[in-house]
């Protein structure tokens, strides 16, 4: 019962955190879950993309600028560079991980914990470390399941590539 109650209050909250997102400008897919302890910056709110089906788990931090000045108050020399973040359907933040301005993360994509992001994630990839660099390629990995585990209750065997395990998760 207090689980269901906590699903419950987490859920609604995730939907008033999404709402005051929107409200702002920044423009979130459906069915995304954004962590409470996720920083998303605002100065710049049209500047940031993030799909439907993402999970951006806690103390994630997500830039659209940086103010990347030096030589103390004076700002003597530096820049201030600003950029769009696209993040596309079914992404996965691990927690702690940077996003930096400028950047585009696929479909399909698992970003791994205390990654930092700088460069652009091409889709169906996993991805982490500081850079942040594609590891490997998503149907590889669906491709290397033994056969007789489930994904969302179906065999793996009649699985055959990333789509139809996006469907399959989908489905429940």
């Amino acid at each position: 019962m207090q689980i269901k109650i906590r699903k419950i209050i987490s859920n609604a909250l995730n939907s008033l955190r999404l709402f005051y997102y929107r409200l702002i400008g920044i423009n979130i897919g459906k069915y995304t879950y954004i962590s409470p302890k996720v920083y998303i910056d605002k100065s710049e709110k049209n500047l940031i993309e993030i799909g439907e089906n993402c999970y951006i788990t806690r103390d994630c931090i997500i830039l659209c600028h940086t103010q990347a000045y030096q030589g103390g108050p004076l700002k003597l020399w530096g820049s201030n560079e600003r950029g769009k973040v696209k993040i596309g359907n079914n992404v996965f933040v691990g927690v702690d991980s940077v996003i930096l301005p400028n950047i585009t993360i696929g479909n399909n994509v698992v970003i791994g914990a205390k990654s930092l992001v700088n460069s652009d994630i091409p889709p169906n990839s996993i991805a982490f470390g500081i850079p942040c660099k594609r590891i490997k390629n998503l149907d590889e990995v669906i491709s290397d399941i033994p056969p007789n585990s489930k994904a969302f209750g179906i065999p793996c065997k009649k699985l055959k590539n990333l789509d139809e395990v996006v469907t399959a998760g989908n489905r429940k």
